[in-house]
């Protein structure tokens, strides 16, 4: 799992301006390698279950490029036909028969 970001990041610093412009980068380039992880592990479980890819229930990659269990995505596509990451449109015919 990633790691949160940075208190000081989100919600300001109380340090002086000062010196402080060092410490916004370094807390800046912890969160770029945060979100880098993130959409790493991505690949490893569907997003809308959180759950493990297995043999049993491989993922399925739609034109958007992201990774689903098949029938999560059948699920999603009942109450929304766009993508829950990106939001961009999955025509449920595109689906069937992707498996890979």
């Amino acid at each position: 799992m990633p790691r949160p970001l940075p208190f000081s990041l989100l919600y300001g610093s109380s340090e002086t301006a000062a010196g402080s412009s060092e410490n916004r980068e370094d807390e800046i380039h912890e969160v770029k390698e945060t979100i880098s992880q993130a959409i790493s592990e991505e690949e490893d479980f569907c997003i809308i279950c959180l759950e493990e890819y297995t043999a049993e229930n491989p993922h399925i990659v739609p034109k958007c490029g992201h990774n689903f269990h098949l029938n999560c995505i059948l699920a999603w596509l009942e109450r929304s036909d766009r993508c829950p990451v990106c939001d961009q449109i999955i025509l449920r015919d595109d689906l069937l028969g992707m498996q890979t």
